[in-house]
């Protein structure tokens, strides 16, 4: 493993890089608001300005979840890209042009293997994704490097836990924050909802040791989406498996070294409202931003009290990225929302990300 790991060293979703890219490029496009979308019986990633327009389509094999935007100071060619993830059970990781809509490279899981649709670059360009043993559901952590725009697996780090979800660098630049489900699947099938055990690990960025691991009381509240702010607060939103704690806490916040995790504070039927379901959460500032399709909402709390800023309705609001440009939202009937709202002919799906 130690091996494995030198060598990979050598060679309103998500928050904005902020790295820029060579002018000419900068100049066509400025920033790009990516998600996978469905229109009739298809699969795409599509690409809107912040001002709406739509840039790029690209027909994907099969669903796809989350989006890993390639790094400027990393692409081989001068392009605006990215990565997405097969939605769970995963097969693949698409690595497409957002400015054309072309394909550069795919790559395609072994049977044995699959990927729960996230993954981040950490800052020297490799890349780390949330995997499991089919079978078993085992967690792994997927270890890439780009090489002339082809992803090459370089190892792999096998993780104590079942069905980890989302996985983002530490703002400290040691570690690897990864968002535990904790169920264990086949398909899309729950097998063990009674015995999950979700969990939030923090892992050596360069050993892939784990240096500390929360939990959470309600063994049932699946921990799938994660956020950070440069201060070091990450927040962490769950998704509730059990049939009877509709008004638990769905948002969590937790710095690394302390012993628990605080929920964020909303009255029960603010919690009642997200329908047990967190689908996307983001950071702009410090606020804290999350989603919730089965809800209809989109809510905003303040990262330090803790404290809900605002609770209002979206219909079937998922899709949260957020960066100096402020915090963007997608919905599954087709509206875009960036300081103004448009209505746009995709069915956006969970995620979202902006690049550039």
């Amino acid at each position: 493993m130690a091996w494995q790991r030198r060598q990979f060293l050598q060679g309103l979703g998500v928050l904005s890089l902020g790295m820029a890219l060579p002018q000419t490029v900068w100049a066509h496009t400025g920033p790009l608001l990516l998600s996978c979308a469905r229109q009739g019986d298809s699969d795409y990633l599509v690409a809107h300005t912040l001002q709406g327009k739509q840039v790029s389509q690209f027909k994907l094999p099969h669903r796809g979840h989350g989006l890993a935007p390639i790094p400027a100071k990393f692409a081989t060619q001068q392009v605006a890209s990215s990565l997405v993830f097969g939605r769970r059970p995963g097969r693949y990781i698409a690595h497409v042009n957002c400015l054309d809509g072309q394909l550069i490279d795919q790559y395609m899981y072994p049977e044995d293997r699959h990927c729960y649709g996230h993954g981040t670059f950490d800052v020297r360009g490799n890349l780390y994704v949330c995997e499991g043993v089919s079978a078993s559901s085992q967690g792994v952590i997927g270890l890439y490097q780009l090489q002339h725009g082809k992803l090459k697996r370089q190892g792999e780090w096998l993780l104590p836990a079942v069905g980890p979800h989302e996985i983002i660098v530490h703002p400290d630049q040691r570690h690897l924050i990864v968002a535990v489900g904790g169920i264990h699947t086949h398909g899309r099938n729950k097998l063990n909802l009674d015995t999950m055990q979700p969990a939030l690990f923090y892992l050596s960025l360069s050993t892939g040791q784990i240096r500390q691991s929360v939990h959470i009381p309600a063994h049932q509240l699946s921990i799938r989406h994660l956020a950070a702010t440069r201060q070091g607060d990450v927040v962490f939103a769950c998704q509730d498996q059990a049939a009877d704690n509709e008004m638990l806490p769905l948002l969590y916040r937790h710095r690394l070294g302390d012993t628990k995790a605080a929920p964020l504070q909303a009255e029960p039927e603010q919690w009642l409202r997200f329908a047990q379901y967190v689908g996307s959460v983001a950071i702009f500032e410090q606020q804290v931003w999350a989603s919730s399709p089965r809800g209809d909402c989109v809510a905003c709390w303040n990262v330090r009290s803790g404290k809900m800023l605002s609770q209002t309705a979206m219909a079937d609001a998922c899709g949260l990225t957020a960066s100096t440009q402020g915090v963007s939202v997608s919905a599954g009937n087709g509206q875009l929302r960036h300081q103004q709202t448009w209505q746009t002919p995709w069915h956006f799906d969970n995620h979202m990300a902006q690049w550039g």
